[in-house]
């Protein structure tokens, strides 16, 4: 059981959400930035769709860094990662997305 446990928060669990979410701002910006030329309709879900491509983008430069390899790691915390730009970008969505 330890073990397991071990392999799901490995030494950098509570920091990995985090850089990606950081590391994920510039390309956020950019995304929002390209979406909001393109007059969205629906605001919400243009602004989850581009923090969570941020997100991805994020979390294949972190995972270049990263040690941890354990599957349950990178599924439960790059996940977390991706979903955090995500979430902000449904409530900023219609903020920053309106034409």
């Amino acid at each position: 059981m330890d073990e397991r446990r071990a392999l799901w928060l490995g030494r950098t669990a509570l920091m990995c959400p985090w850089i990606i979410g950081a590391l994920a701002i510039p390309i956020f910006v950019a995304a929002l930035w390209a979406l909001r030329t393109l007059a969205p309709t629906r605001q919400r879900l243009a602004g989850f769709s581009a923090g969570c491509l941020a997100g991805a983008a994020a979390a294949g430069l972190y995972a270049i860094h990263c040690n941890e390899t354990a599957a349950a790691f990178v599924v439960s915390w790059y996940t977390a990662g991706i979903l955090l730009p995500g979430l902000v970008g449904v409530l900023i969505g219609p903020r920053v997305l309106h034409w």
